[in-house]
């Protein structure tokens, strides 16, 4: 039933129930953002990819978000951004990839730019988890992104085998 139906009562098969803020709640955990907000934010802009990967995105968010310094960082580096620049910027990744651009500059280059204020932030914190980062610094080096690297052995020395990006992702 469409949730409208449920918050304006209309819903038969839940007759007598009146809609909470907790079925609200519950219905929004159904939209799936770059970001949700629960309590506590959850990153959903990217899948983990190789096992490397499953701790390397935790690790940049954690630089990112956990350091004063790194926040502040981060909002001057994206503050002349605008919605419109940020919306083409998300069309235009999964075609062009580190190559899009934003503001003037290419994804890669405000890639490095983030990738050192997550580095920042990780060795403010003192625990050791800047190395988590090395598959990204290394992706952010080559300018080829980890499907970008997959999908170029599938079409050439892999010769169509899918099994072969499993197994690499397998944790």
């Amino acid at each position: 039933m469409p949730f409208r139906a449920f918050l304006e009562g209309r819903a038969e098969k839940l007759a007598g129930h009146e809609a909470t803020i907790g079925d609200w709640a519950d219905h929004v955990t159904t939209v799936f953002t770059d970001v949700r907000l629960k309590r506590f934010l959850e990153m959903r802009g990217a899948d983990a990819g190789s096992p490397a990967m499953l701790m390397a995105k935790p690790a940049f968010w954690t630089g990112l978000i956990y350091d004063d310094a790194a926040q502040k960082a981060a909002a001057a580096l994206v503050r002349d951004w605008n919605v419109a620049d940020i919306q083409a910027l998300r069309l235009a990744v999964p075609r062009e990839g580190l190559s899009a651009r934003i503001g003037g500059h290419a994804l890669r280059d405000v890639a490095r730019q983030v990738m050192a204020i997550a580095q920042d932030g990780l060795r403010a914190r003192g625990k050791g988890e800047a190395r988590y980062l090395d598959p990204l610094e290394e992706i952010v080096a080559a300018g080829q992104t980890q499907a970008e690297r997959w999908l170029a052995r599938h079409a050439g020395p892999w010769r169509g085998d899918t099994a072969r990006i499993l197994a690499e992702a397998a944790i």
